[in-house]
């Protein structure tokens, strides 16, 4: 049973690389008021929608909708 909760322990602290920049854009947008973070935190979905539109459909990426 100790050896399931270690091993559950090392899973949560082990950080790829993508949750790292995760985390160093939430500490970015911390530095702006609220109104520029809701408008930063709408062209970074965007921009991942339209990569993932575009990977999904085979569109060039930087062609909008």
């Amino acid at each position: 049973m100790q050896d399931i909760l270690t091993k559950s322990k090392k899973q949560k602290k082990q950080k790829n690389d993508c949750t790292i920049f995760g985390e160093f854009i939430g500490r970015k947008l911390e530095q702006f008021d609220d109104r520029m973070k809701t408008i930063l935190q709408y062209q970074i979905s965007t921009l991942i929608f339209n990569a993932e539109l575009s990977f999904k459909f085979q569109l060039p990426a930087n062609q909008s909708r």
